[in-house]
């Protein structure tokens, strides 16, 4: 945990997980509109981290990556009070969410599962832009946006041979081992396929439109559902 948490720089897990639990009474009252939510999938190397910074950051809402949220999930059992407080104002979505289940329960360790659906699930008090993890499942049925962000993998084996100079042989195999490991987490823990269309209210191809462009599609999308969408400068 300590190598995961180095690598958040300043952020203090449990003070936001004090802030999860804050938000969460929110979502016994609602008479305030909900902040924008967006759970944003990716292929490797197609630009969601990208998209999702920029969601973020005109959305004015956290941007919440795969490290943040195993961080977060793990550190939660450090503060039993705190995690029991977030578990009890969200159990009512996680019993509609694992009642939602068609298939087996999700094999997670029971109790990241558990830490990493109320972390999830409290967001929806928060707002944010959500990447991976399974939150387009997680938070199916939530006012929200479920984004899919994908690329050939020659084209995505192009931008992380740039970005992370490889030869582009080795780009290519890094987008194939990574790809195949998120599309079996989701699978495995959420008997889900990454590349099901109907999981999603919007999916881009980066091969034809760029990162930007398909954050604009994204916030055109969120107001076509009828979302609340309060823009930030650009």
């Amino acid at each position: 945990m300590t190598s995961a948490l180095s690598s958040l720089k300043t952020i203090n897990t449990l003070a936001f997980l004090r802030g999860l639990v804050e938000a969460s009474r929110s979502l016994e009252k609602r008479p305030v509109p909900p902040k924008p939510l967006v759970a944003l999938s990716r292929d490797c190397g197609a630009g969601g981290e990208e998209v999702a910074e920029i969601l973020s950051q005109r959305l004015g809402v956290g941007c919440y990556d795969k490290t943040l949220l195993d961080a977060i999930a793990r550190s939660a059992g450090t503060d039993p009070y705190l995690m029991g407080e977030l578990d009890e104002k969200v159990a009512h979505l996680r019993d509609a969410w694992v009642m939602s289940l068609l298939t087996n329960q999700p094999i997670l360790n029971e109790h990241f599962r558990n830490h990493l659906v109320n972390v999830v699930l409290g967001l929806t008090g928060t707002g944010g832009v959500i990447v991976g993890r399974g939150a387009h499942l997680i938070l199916a049925g939530k006012p929200m946006l479920r984004l899919r962000i994908a690329g050939s993998p020659e084209a995505c084996a192009k931008r992380v041979a740039e970005a992370e100079n490889l030869p582009l042989a080795e780009a290519l195999e890094q987008v194939r081992r990574v790809n195949h490991e998120r599309a079996h987490f989701v699978w495995e823990h959420f008997h889900s396929r990454l590349n099901d269309p109907t999981q999603f209210d919007l999916a881009v191809n980066t091969d034809h439109i760029p990162p930007a462009q398909a954050a604009e599609l994204a916030l055109s999308a969120m107001a076509a559902k009828g979302l609340s969408v309060p823009l930030s400068p650009r």
